[in-house]
């Protein structure tokens, strides 16, 4: 329950009602709300290859150095599913080093470009059922359900929320309740949110900005963050 009432379902919709107000601060940290089938909610990128490899490079990486890898295959002229799928793994880990583990996360992409081409290109894999494309992508070494989820919810639209783990502490504080594991959080945000693009889009990216910009594990910026008024965790309470 929230400051502002209600059990989860209210918690959950204040929230998006909030970051509705401000849009601005996720911009500032490159979540673009707009359109629900865009692309650039995903840091302003057009493609949904860009998405994919960026949801891979970013992993235990800066953003910054997710984009600027990304940028070094374009330059390469290798954004391409055919040819990131034959790619000597060395010459990819080098365009990429400026992210965490070049060499594992290069091996994941070329796994991932191979998968799309073997269940018929991107458009063959948007078609699978939920599940399966889920298990499938999981199945590549490299991409955990997080990874995953981003990669189903921003590149291919389809209705899934990633559970980041900075993101469901901000959840937990604002509620002021323990939510369980990822598969619960998961669970619960879905079962509220159904398949309502939009609104999955803007909470998973208005709580990964809140727990980037302010909500610490230790000293979060409380007194700077637009929920600190109606935030539960502000007033002194734990979840519970």
């Amino acid at each position: 329950m929230s400051i502002l009432g209600g059990d989860l379902v209210d918690c959950i919709n204040n929230l998006i009602k909030i970051f509705e107000r401000a849009k601005e601060v996720l911009i500032e940290q490159q979540w673009f709300p707009e359109d629900p089938m865009s692309m650039r909610w995903w840091g302003g990128l057009e493609t949904p290859l860009e998405v994919m490899i960026t949801a891979v490079l970013v992993k235990l990486s800066r953003w910054s150095s997710a984009l600027k890898s990304l940028e070094n295959i374009r330059a390469m002229g290798l954004l391409d599913i055919e040819k990131l799928a034959n790619i000597d793994l060395e010459r990819l880990s080098e365009a990429i080093k400026g992210v965490g583990f070049p060499r594992s996360k290069a091996r994941t992409i070329v796994e991932l470009a191979r998968y799309i081409i073997s269940n018929g290109g991107i458009e063959g894999i948007a078609e699978k059922e939920l599940d399966i494309l889920r298990r499938g992508l999981m199945s590549i070494d490299g991409i955990g359900r997080e990874t995953a989820d981003s990669i189903l919810l921003f590149a291919l639209n389809k209705p899934i929320f990633p559970v980041a783990r900075l993101s469901a502490r901000v959840l937990e504080r604002f509620c002021g309740e323990k939510l369980g594991g990822y598969e619960e959080v998961k669970k619960k945000v879905e079962e509220i949110l159904g398949r309502d693009l939009y609104r999955l889009k803007l909470l998973h990216a208005g709580l990964v900005t809140i727990a980037s910009r302010y909500c610490r594990k230790r000293y979060p910026l409380c007194s700077e963050c637009v929920l600190v008024s109606v935030c539960l965790y502000s007033y002194g309470r734990e979840p519970s």
